[in-house]
């Protein structure tokens, strides 16, 4: 008789997982404090396991592509203020802290996962995406079911009904967007990988995205995978290609932020009777106080986010006649306002074409084929939703091209043997 062997070094990261990635727990908030600390718990104590100097070193070479762009946000912000101090609805030092405070939350995960993979090399695919569906399931439909009923929970997720109260429990955006992610992973390079139980995996996925009120983010799934079966099968396999492509994803950008600022979009969401739930009445709140044109330098990070804040504690979500949402719902435009003009096509040429080229040139075709495919889908949802800062997003935007390289390398093991 088999003996099950349990990892314990695991089970305290799925554990860890499970709540660092918890950003809702209806009826109560989950502070971002409380999260990041438990992160820093977590690789303070990976720090005490004897590692792979291999996994070091993918690990740092990984990391440092995704902070770089970080740190060179807030020296720049940093630079700005000290030259032209912050003006709004609060003191310096509370625009200085969310600075920080922004900044480094996104340098504190991408240690977290990195520090993850360091112990459990690509098996920390596995678990990451474990904790998830442990999560989702126990947190999320049991919290439903016991709460609402098995009837509500089907009536609201099956035969949309859509009902308030299961929703509260069922709709958690950082783990569902994170899902994403690994069901793109899953899709396109799942069978090449070798990836065990790939259908059921794709199929619960697929299943809990449905049932977390994600389904635009499935049409979205679709298109991405449309989009890049196209391109493999017209466009040659060299490092040109993320160029030209990069380049075109750039201006569509642009072209985005060009509809918000002269009111297309509102046109267009007049015409078609779309439903934006307030993103454009909070979009024109902002774009009336900044410019759209190659001067605009930027009001710095953490300013949006911070003066949200204080602008709700004084006039409530009503300012200058918008309902202004707590969120931008948009981190392309939010990005746009903090930095300014030529900063934001520096960050979109860098996260679409230059990081690309760098992962093709260091760790080969598929690594950079999976990060371009991911960075497509993460740039649709940065259109109209808060996804830049999300705890499980950015771990699984990480995790999987890095663990790329450790896969190929034993399929292609599997494949001599």
């Amino acid at each position: 008789m088999k003996t099950i062997k349990i990892n314990y070094r695991e089970v305290i990261f799925i554990l860890f997982s499970v709540i660092c990635g918890i950003s809702k727990f209806y009826p109560f908030n989950v502070e971002s404090y409380f999260t990041y600390t438990l992160a820093v718990i977590w690789i303070l104590y990976s720090y005490s396991v004897r590692c792979s100097k291999e996994n070091i070193v993918t690990a740092k070479f990984h990391q440092k592509l995704f902070i770089n762009p970080i740190i060179c946000m807030f020296i720049y912000t940093f630079c700005m203020w000290i030259i032209k101090k912050p003006n709004g609805s609060g003191t310096v030092l509370d625009y200085y802290t969310r600075l920080l405070s922004n900044s480094l939350f996104l340098i504190i995960t991408s240690l977290f996962i990195c520090r993850a993979y360091v112990l459990f090399g690509r098996k920390t695919l596995e678990l990451l995406w474990i904790s998830m569906i442990l999560s989702y399931s126990v947190l999320g439909i049991l919290r439903a079911v016991v709460h609402c009923g098995v009837l509500t929970v089907f009536k609201s997720v099956f035969l949309l009904q859509d009902i308030l109260e299961v929703n509260n429990y069922l709709e958690v955006h950082d783990l569902t967007f994170a899902l994403g992610f690994f069901l793109l992973f899953y899709v396109v390079f799942g069978k090449m990988c070798g990836i065990r139980y790939l259908k059921f995996k794709i199929v619960i996925s697929v299943l809990f995205i449905f049932m977390g009120y994600k389904r635009i983010e499935l049409v979205s799934i679709c298109m991405v995978i449309l989009f890049y079966y196209i391109i493999e099968k017209y466009v040659k396999k060299t490092n040109n290609k993320y160029l030209i492509l990069g380049l075109v994803g750039i201006l569509l950008c642009m072209f985005f932020l060009s509809f918000i600022y002269n009111d297309r979009l509102v046109q267009i969401a007049l015409k078609y009777n779309i439903n934006f739930n307030y993103r454009l009445d909070t979009w024109a709140y902002w774009t009336g106080k900044t410019r759209f044109n190659i001067g605009f330098t930027g009001l710095g990070v953490g300013y949006v986010d911070k003066e949200t804040y204080l602008l709700h504690g004084i006039n409530g979500m009503i300012n200058n006649g918008h309902v202004l949402l707590s969120g931008m719902h948009s981190d392309l435009l939010k990005k746009y306002i903090e930095i300014g003009f030529v900063p934001f096509l520096i960050w979109i040429y860098y996260i679409l074409i230059s990081k690309t080229q760098k992962l093709y040139k260091i760790e080969g075709f598929y690594t950079a084929e999976l990060y371009f495919l991911l960075i497509i889908y993460a740039i649709i949802l940065y259109l109209t939703d808060n996804v830049y800062s999300y705890f499980l997003c950015n771990c699984s935007f990480i995790l999987i091209p890095m663990s790329m390289k450790e896969y190929i390398l034993n399929s292609n093991n599997r494949i001599k043997k």
